[in-house]
């Protein structure tokens, strides 16, 4: 059996305890908080206890080390039903990978990680609020979908 030192985990909804929900199937994420040592967690949102109650637990509180709210965590891949994944930025990011490190770094460490100092700058350096809004409306309509393939 496997156990990893650290779990990265970006979930829906969390509460104050670090209790989590995660919306749909959580495919290996329950695993993964009960098979490593430490737990960091970002999530969409931070609702009250009571409220995730409602919802029910996908993971407990003593499994989590570390919470944090981190709206659109989980970019450039998806969170669902929130917001679709980021193909266009994943093109990005294989693009400047397949030129070389220096290439990689100069290309997209640097105007994703390197230069933005806060979570706010990268959401604006991803394309800001026109590009997650249109990540939001993957559900939308079929060619609002079909547009994150283009």
């Amino acid at each position: 059996a496997l156990q990893p030192d650290v779990a990265l985990i970006h979930a829906h909804y969390a509460d104050a305890h670090g209790n989590l929900y995660i919306e749909g199937p959580p495919v290996a994420d329950s695993l993964f908080a009960k098979a490593s040592k430490k737990v960091i967690v970002t999530v969409e949102e931070i609702i009250p206890h009571q409220e995730l109650a409602i919802k029910g637990v996908t993971i407990p509180y003593f499994y989590v080390t570390a919470l944090c709210k981190v709206p659109y965590g989980a970019h450039p891949t998806s969170c669902y039903p929130r917001y679709a994944y980021d193909r266009a930025h994943t093109h990005v990011y294989y693009q400047a990978a397949k030129k070389g490190e220096d290439a990689f770094r100069e290309n997209y460490l640097t105007p994703f990680v390197y230069d933005c100092q806060e979570h706010t700058d990268y959401l604006i350096a991803i394309g800001g609020e026109e590009n997650l809004s249109r990540l939001r409306a993957w559900n939308d309509s079929t060619e609002q979908w079909m547009q994150l393939y283009e």
